[in-house]
C-alpha cells in the first residue's frame, strides 16, 4: 500500500474557482490512481454536492464535508459537527449582533447568482447538515463564540459551525484508517486547519495569480503553486517513494 494520500480542498483547488470545472486535472487524478495514492476531498461543500462531483470524477476514497462536519466512508458517516438546526439557532442570534446573510436566507436562485453556480448545484448547496455559509461585513468570530459556535473565513463566505474544522476531521479520518503520510492542498484561510494537519502543505493561487497572504503567517514551510496539477506533479516522485 502506498503510504501517502492527497487531501485537497475543492473550490479554487481541484475545482476552478470561477467555473467549478475539474477536467483539466483528469490526467493527474488518473496518475494518482495508477500509483495507488488516494485523494481525500476535504471541502465546505455539502454531502449532496460532493457526492455529485464524486460520481463525475469516479472518486472512491472517504471524503470530508462542510468544513469538518463529517467524514464519510463507503459504509458509514462519522459525524463531528453539530446538527444544522442548532447552527441555524445560533445564526439567528448572531444576526441580532452583526449584519449577516446566510444560505438559509437566500433562495436557490440567489445562491446560484452569488456563487456562479448552476441552479441544480445551488439546490445541492442548500442541503446543509452542519455548517452555514454567510456574508458579513465585519469579523463575526467573537459573536459566534457568544452563541456557542465557531466561525471560519473562506474565500467567499464566512462559515458558522460546531467545534470542528477540516484539520480535526483529517485527524479523525487518520484515527479510523491508520497513519498515512499526507499532502494537503488549500487556497484560503478556511483551509488553514487542513494544511496544519498535513505533512506537506501546498497553497494554490487565487484567480488573480496571487496567494492568500494570511496562510503564510500561520503555516511553516508552505509551498506555492499556480494550480492543482502542477502542485501534485511536482511532488509525485516523493509521493511514490
Amino acid at each position: 500500500m502506498n503510504p501517502w494520500m492527497v487531501i485537497t480542498d475543492l473550490d479554487g483547488c481541484l475545482l476552478d474557482s470561477r467555473t467549478y470545472a475539474w477536467e483539466s486535472h483528469r490526467e493527474t487524478l488518473d496518475e494518482l490512481k495508477r500509483r495507488g495514492i488516494p485523494v481525500v476531498l476535504c471541502t465546505s461543500k455539502t454531502r449532496a454536492e460532493t457526492e455529485a462531483l464524486r460520481r463525475e470524477v469516479g472518486h472512491e476514497a472517504p471524503f470530508i464535508v462542510e468544513s469538518g462536519g463529517a467524514v464519510i466512508f463507503a459504509d458509514r458517516t462519522l459525524t463531528l459537527g453539530v446538527p444544522y438546526a442548532r447552527v441555524l439557532e445560533g445564526f439567528r442570534r448572531l444576526k441580532q449582533c452583526v449584519g449577516a446573510r446566510g444560505f438559509s436566507d437566500m433562495s436557490v436562485e440567489e445562491i446560484a447568482v452569488e456563487c456562479g453556480m448552476t441552479l441544480e448545484n445551488a439546490r445541492l448547496a442548500k442541503r446543509r447538515e452542519y455548517d452555514e455559509p454567510f456574508l458579513c461585513d465585519k469579523d463575526p468570530a467573537l459573536f459566534a463564540e457568544d452563541v456557542g459556535l465557531r466561525c471560519s473565513r473562506g474565500g467567499r463566505f464566512w462559515h458558522l459551525h460546531g467545534a470542528t474544522d477540516k484539520g480535526f476531521a483529517i485527524r479523525a479520518l487518520l484515527t479510523e484508517i491508520g497513519p498515512r503520510r499526507t499532502m494537503g492542498i488549500g487556497d484560503s484561510m478556511l483551509d488553514l486547519p487542513l494544511l496544519d494537519a498535513c505533512d506537506l502543505r501546498v497553497a494554490i493561487a487565487r484567480p488573480d495569480g496571487t496567494h492568500d497572504p494570511e496562510l503564510a503567517k500561520y503555516i511553516h514551510g508552505l509551498r506555492y503553486y499556480p494550480n492543482w496539477s502542477s502542485a501534485v506533479r511536482s511532488f509525485l516522485p516523493s509521493l511514490s517513494a
